[in-house]
């Protein structure tokens, strides 16, 4: 199915699969996937898993994965590919013996350290919270996602039976700008129908920038200064108050200038990288003193300074980099 769908990822909650030697990735494995798993190693049943495709940057994130002593299944992982905006994948499942409680006292703490990386969360799995129904189990989930200032895509059922209908697998989102479709398909692997998600996550393209500036291209300044010097200055006397006077010596002076440097509009061809913060400009300014003195001087001490310094902001720059996307 994973390979006909073509699915970026593919999360499934109550995986059944249990910690090697018994369930080794090798036997578990889908090609041109990989796959991040969280088993649940003492009970049947449980756990989860996500398919990614292997052309992603995955990592699982440990301090945030785990199953919780009430039995909360929550595996959060960060997931990036070139070009795109890294996000942060939670799949989660609340087996249908533990109370709802869960929700506020294990799922929401772990969901606002994944808020504090400052990036899109996208959170899916089988809560067993029906949430066609006004019970207050449902009402949990709902309260919840309220709370944490989310959003909740799935609103058809997605477990029918010939007695019940019920919405308990869900997408919750922290931000559903980054969403362009979502839904429900009707596969017959289970009693439950698949969720899907399509995200954009494209860094979208600045604009082009212009800047306003004044062209030196043709400045002669021994010209400008004779000309300054032909300019009637005495009339700035004659206006009536200060601003008057300080109006019409801009008036003069620009006009003036006007005819030696003009202003022009000028369109940038690289605007500046979002991520490059003041203090890392000020590094590299420093850094590029520092060449400019190692490169006159040539003394040891000197290069030393400057590759030290070229080493950090580098790093920085990298981090930064990571940090943005």
């Amino acid at each position: 199915m994973a390979l006909k769908s073509d699915f970026d990822i593919l999360c499934i909650s109550e995986t059944w699969f249990k910690p090697a030697p018994r369930d080794t990735n090798a036997s578990v494995e889908i090609e041109g996937y990989r796959v991040y798993r969280l088993d649940r190693p003492k009970k049947e049943g449980g756990g989860v898993c996500a398919y990614i495709k292997s052309h992603l940057k995955a990592r699982i994130l440990k301090d945030l994965t785990g199953i919780t002593e009430s039995g909360l299944h929550q595996l959060y992982i960060q997931v990036q590919s070139k070009n795109i905006r890294s996000i942060v994948l939670g799949v989660i499942y609340r087996p249908p013996e533990i109370g709802v409680t869960c929700l506020t006292e294990e799922l929401m703490p772990t969901y606002i350290k994944a808020l504090a990386l400052n990036k899109d969360i996208i959170m899916c799995g089988d809560l067993n919270c029906d949430l066609l129904s006004t019970n207050p189990k449902g009402e949990a989930l709902r309260s919840f996602i309220t709370s944490v200032n989310a959003s909740q895509l799935i609103d058809k059922p997605t477990r029918v039976t010939q007695t019940s209908r019920s919405l308990i697998d869900v997408i919750i989102v922290s931000n559903p700008n980054i969403v362009k479709t979502s839904g429900v398909l009707d596969k017959t692997i289970s009693d439950h129908n698949l969720i899907l998600v399509t995200l954009n996550l494209k860094v979208p393209k600045l604009p082009p920038s212009a800047i306003m500036t004044r062209s030196f291209k043709k400045y002669d300044p021994h010209k400008f200064a004779e000309d300054v010097a032909r300019v009637p200055w005495d009339c700035v006397e004659l206006a009536d108050s200060l601003n008057d006077r300080v109006d019409a010596f801009n008036d003069l002076f620009i006009t003036c200038l006007d005819s030696y440097a003009p202003v022009k509009t000028v369109k940038l061809k690289h605007r500046p990288c979002p991520f490059i913060t003041e203090d890392i400009r000020e590094r590299m300014a420093s850094r590029d003193r520092l060449q400019r003195q190692a490169q006159r001087t040539g003394n040891e001490h000197d290069w030393l300074a400057f590759k030290t310094l070229r080493k950090d902001v580098k790093q920085a720059l990298r981090k930064a980099e990571q940090d943005f996307f």
